[in-house]
Formats: C-alpha cells, structure tokens, sequence
C-alpha cells in the first residue's frame, strides 16, 4: 500500500503513521537549545516571551509527527543571536566567537 505524499499543512492534523513498522524501539528525546537571529525576534518586537511562545508552537505542531515515531522534542531554551540573516556557517562562527571554542577536543563538537 502507498500512501499518496502531500505537503504539511499549518494546523491540520499529522498524518497517521501507524503503519510504520518500529519493533521495540525505545521513545527517545532530542533535547534542544534553539537560536533565533535579530529578524525574528525584530517580527516580535524584541518580546522574547512571545518569541518563545511562538517557536514551541512549531514545536508542538512538529511533536505531532514525531511522536508516532516515539521521538520527542525537548526545547531546553531559545536564546536571540542579535545577529541577522544567520545561516549555517553563520552560527557556528558565532558559537566559536560566543562560547570561545578554541581546543581540538571542543572542534569534534562544532
């Protein structure tokens, strides 16, 4: 049986994926420390409560799916970079610089 493939849609209910076949897997966390740049936390007026707010909406919306697949999302915290457009390469340059990440045991984190 082939399920057709569709887009998610904001707000509607997750797809059931009770036809996955996960044997005796254990539910597992993914604890997360999120970072939102200075366009984000701009949209909200620099009210980092209602960016909090908001970012575990998506959270929440994405536990929907993962939680079929016995994952779950943790958000530990969500800290602003007061940096714009940050991508990728971006963040891991402002993590080194931020949390001084200068040994060789510290780089196999980054």
């Amino acid at each position: 049986v082939r399920l057709k493939r569709a887009p998610a849609v904001w707000g509607d209910s997750a797809p059931d994926y009770s036809l996955a076949t996960l044997g005796s897997a254990p539910y597992r966390y993914l604890y997360t420390l999120l970072f939102v740049d200075d366009k984000i936390t701009g949209f909200y007026e620099y009210d980092m409560v209602r960016v909090k707010a908001n970012i575990l909406k998506v959270v929440e919306e994405a536990n929907t799916y993962f939680n079929q697949l016995r994952l779950g999302i943790v958000v530990v915290d969500v800290l602003q970079t007061m940096r714009s457009n940050l991508s990728l390469y971006g963040f891991q340059e402002y993590r080194r610089q931020r949390f001084c990440v200068d040994s060789p045991e510290s780089q196999e984190l980054i």
